[in-house]
């Protein structure tokens, strides 16, 4: 067997390309999207629910509070991680901005602007006219200007660190851990200390008549426990500390106030209920079902939970010793992947399958919503001709058969291996492989047959052309290996090359190149040349993410349509794959789980913020779009 030390010494190398005379060819134009996922924060204002989820907000009326009716969203484009609402405006936070939104109109809300962090933040978020406050921010709570809430503007920080931020009237309580601070806010934009009552917490909240507080945080880093105290604020400038609660066993997470009751949600579950007439005394007098509330808001009859794993929860708690969940307004788990077929776009979640009409006038639109079987969930997807393979945890695939984009069924679950698999197809064969190899055949494209399997060395990545596969070896320092699948009972090892290891991500292509990625290097290789595969162009990585913006542990993965190469927030043109040339740079791409594409559309799976559609743009055509490959360099032999 040939070492190939001619190509291993080039790994070791991998100098990059000279840098582009200009800017980039190309930049995305967003069509729309639907980025909500997991719900992690609510505010209650009257009968209307605002709902944080993902990667939008969400409005849903609670009249009625057994049959909530959704009514509008709006994407914010950042996984939002907390919510405030004054009058007709709201704010959503994330790691990487501040959005405002226009809720006027429940129908319609509309973002009006943003702020966006220079580097990526997590701040809790408080809202009164004209301003918003961020906190923790460096150097103490961020001010932001909403005189003009389509601009917003960091106005300044006030000099003090905070874990939490709750805003009555004109007064903003600030917690950290060894205090509750009040300050002024009767100039929203020059806040004034007032006083500092201990102790503190991680978080904050206030009640609606604004006569109590709570804070609460978790005891150790190590496991699961906590404590919540209760406040006395007859002079809203004195917070007095008047009782609290230990928990050995769970970690408070959200708490609300009203009725002369606490709710507190811990993680994990079940919620306590708490009497409150004499706040030096909570008696617990029930419990409600959460497994990871984020936010609470209650009434004297109902608690609005907005739980992470599954949506917005309502509870009638009359009486507390009885509390139970009367509905469930659903919310997606993380987006994963995706394809288009026939002018439809199919994102594919963690729990479901959405539709999304592509040619409506105002953008992707959906259509259809398809949720898993019970039981599964789903973490990739591979699609060939409408027929689509999804990974299931904790292994095999689901097949989805959307031929018919308006009435996709569901078809066999296969089992492959003890783990999830990684997926690759290539003409009617399609390889699966949890570190042992399956190869199938596709001649029906629902009932995929099981062709053969080889289990001698494990192996991933993997990437299939034709009937050669290539996988690298599953041990640090492995190598890249080379079979021959054409008498799938009886693989043949072709050639195997030292000095990849398990960092290294594979992604192929009909033309016969493999493109291979490590932390900061992309290469491309020659998978026919005489003797095996031959490095043909190298280029660098941008720091800061990882390839087609999806970590799979150490190993990076790749994405290539057509004669284009996905890296991080980059995509490069390799019509001629000796001299790559950057095509496109947008920071939409570096926080993309996975991308797919298909003619005139780039879609991100964005993980739990949705799924993103951007136009894919004429640097792109015949090839992004359509995969057609005939203007490559390279022949398949």
């Amino acid at each position: 067997m040939r070492a190939f030390a001619p190509l291993v010494a080039l790994l070791g190398i991998l100098a990059p390309l000279p840098a582009l005379a200009g800017p980039p060819a190309c930049t995305l134009d967003r069509l729309g999207g639907d980025q909500r996922g997991p719900a992690t924060a609510l505010v209650r204002i009257g009968e209307r629910i605002f709902l944080a989820t993902g990667g939008a907000v969400e409005i849903v009326d609670v009249v009625d509070p057994a049959s909530p009716l959704p009514r509008g969203y709006v994407d914010v484009e950042t996984f939002v991680t907390d919510l405030a609402v004054e009058g007709s405006l709201a704010a959503a936070v994330g790691p990487n901005g501040l959005s405002t939104v226009d809720v006027s109109d429940p129908d319609h809300p509309v973002r009006l602007g943003a702020l966006p962090f220079a580097s990526n933040q997590w701040p809790e978020l408080a809202l009164t006219a004209g301003a918003a406050y961020l906190a923790p921010w460096p150097g103490g709570i961020g001010v932001v200007d909403l005189g003009d809430p389509s601009a917003p503007l960091l106005a300044g920080v006030y000099p003090l660190a905070a874990a939490d931020l709750v805003v009555r009237a004109d007064r903003l309580y600030a917690v950290r851990f060894d205090g509750v601070t009040v300050i002024d806010i009767s100039d929203p934009l020059a806040p004034q200390h007032i006083a500092t009552a201990t102790p503190g917490g991680s978080g904050i909240a206030i009640s609606g008549n604004g006569e109590r507080l709570a804070t609460w945080f978790r005891c150790d880093p190590r496991h699961d426990c906590g404590t919540v105290r209760f406040y006395n604020l007859a002079d809203p400038d004195l917070p007095i500390l008047r009782s609290s609660v230990y928990d050995g066993n769970r970690t408070p997470t959200a708490v609300s106030m009203s009725g002369g009751r606490a709710y507190v949600a811990y993680e994990p579950g079940p919620g306590d209920i708490f009497d409150l007439p004499n706040p030096a005394s909570p008696a617990l007098i029930g419990h409600f079902e959460v497994d990871w509330g984020t936010a609470l808001a209650s009434t004297a009859d109902f608690l609005f939970v907005s739980d992470f794993y599954a949506g917005l929860d309502v509870h009638d708690v009359v009486p507390a010793s009885g509390a139970h969940r009367i509905a469930r307004h659903e919310t997606p788990d993380s987006a994963v992947g995706g394809f288009v077929h026939a002018g439809y776009a199919f994102a594919v979640w963690n729990d479901q399958v959405r539709v999304y009409d592509l040619a409506a006038p105002t953008g992707p639109v959906q259509v259809g919503r398809y949720p898993a079987p019970q039981g599964e969930g789903f973490t990739s997807a591979s699609a060939l001709g409408g027929v689509a393979y999804l990974v299931t945890y904790p292994a095999g695939f689901r097949v989805f058969d959307a031929r018919d984009p308006l009435s996709p069924a569901w078809g066999d679950r296969f089992d492959v291996g003890e783990f999830q698999p990684e997926m690759r197809l290539a003409g009617r064969r399609l390889v699966a492989s949890d570190g042992v190899v399956t190869l199938f055949d596709l001649a029906t494209p629902t009932a995929p047959l099981p062709l053969g399997v080889w289990d001698e060395r494990l192996i991933s990545p993997v990437e299939l052309i034709g009937y050669n596969l290539f996988g690298v070896e599953h041990v640090e320092g492995g190598p890249l290996l080379g079979l021959d699948f054409t008498d799938p009972a009886a693989p043949q090892l072709l050639f195997e090359l030292p000095g990849f290891g398990e960092s290294w991500g594979l992604v192929a292509t009909g033309k016969g190149l493999i493109a291979g990625a490590r932390t900061a290097n992309a290469a491309l290789f020659d998978a026919f040349a005489p003797g095996g595969p031959v490095l043909v162009a190298n280029f660098p990585i941008p720091l800061g993410g990882s390839i087609g913006g999806a970590w799979n542990g150490s190993q990076l993965q790749l994405s290539i349509n057509g004669g284009f190469v996905t890296a991080v927030h980059q995509v490069w043109d390799a019509g001629n794959p000796a001299q790559p040339v950057l095509q496109l740079s947008s920071p939409a791409l570096a926080s993309a789980e996975e991308t797919f594409s298909g003619p005139g559309v780039l879609g991100l799976a964005q993980g739990m913020a949705g799924v993103e559609f951007y136009d894919s743009c004429s640097p792109f055509v015949d090839g992004f779009e359509s995969g057609d490959t005939s203007a490559w360099s390279l022949l398949v032999p």
